[in-house]
């Protein structure tokens, strides 16, 4: 089996911490790290947390960044992951648990350097927006293409935990942008410039 280090950040989600905990037990690929990395809390997160994962079977370690944003959080949690692959969780997010298994399988099959569906945010008041973002084919994707498309679309990108990427292109791009807005933007961009992705029609 393949390594995959699932990269996390927290900043004051306790709140969504059961729920998320619960998610993650519910993934079908078992070669997993879970890299928690604290930003900063100041409410019980970080207690909540470790509470929680003591009571499961997952592989895990909790880091701490005193850098803020999640730029400076995601990067310290790619510098300790072991896994080949790597995938970008915020705690408020939810995947299918098919997700990694599925992509894994797909980047294989086709020789690409990450994998990405579609996505859909739900807000407080109630609203849900899929991923809106049309001209992106299904299938394989060569650079610069998909960059050029994340380019113009740069407000209205997929969330980071639609992707699934090798570790090594994420070291050769030096990582995520520390600004406090826009890193994963940044990152995607560079990705579609630079690294063949392929995109599947779904919103896993």
């Amino acid at each position: 089996m393949s390594r995959v280090s699932i990269i996390i950040p927290i900043f004051n989600g306790e709140e969504y911490l059961i729920k998320f905990i619960n998610t993650l037990m519910n993934i079908t690929y078992k070669d997993v790290e879970y890299v928690f990395i604290d930003n900063n809390s100041t409410d019980n997160s970080v207690s909540v947390l470790t509470s929680l994962l003591k009571s499961t079977q997952l592989n895990y370690i909790i880091l701490h960044e005193n850098q803020q944003g999640a730029g400076f959080a995601r990067n310290t949690g790619i510098n300790v992951a072991n896994g080949e692959f790597l995938v970008f969780l915020d705690i408020d997010d939810s995947i299918d648990p098919r997700k990694i298994e599925h992509d894994l399988k797909i980047m294989k099959e086709n020789n690409v350097d990450f994998v990405f569906c579609r996505a859909l945010r739900f807000y407080e008041d109630g609203r849900e927006i899929k991923h809106p973002i049309d001209g992106i084919k299904v299938g394989i994707n060569n650079p610069p293409n998909l960059g050029i498309i994340w380019l113009k679309h740069f407000f209205y990108l997929q969330g980071p935990g639609s992707m699934f990427v090798k570790k090594q292109i994420i070291l050769e791009l030096g990582g995520f942008h520390t600004s406090r807005t826009g890193e994963d933007a940044y990152m995607f961009i560079k990705m579609g410039l630079l690294y063949k992705g392929y995109f599947y029609d779904k919103t896993f």
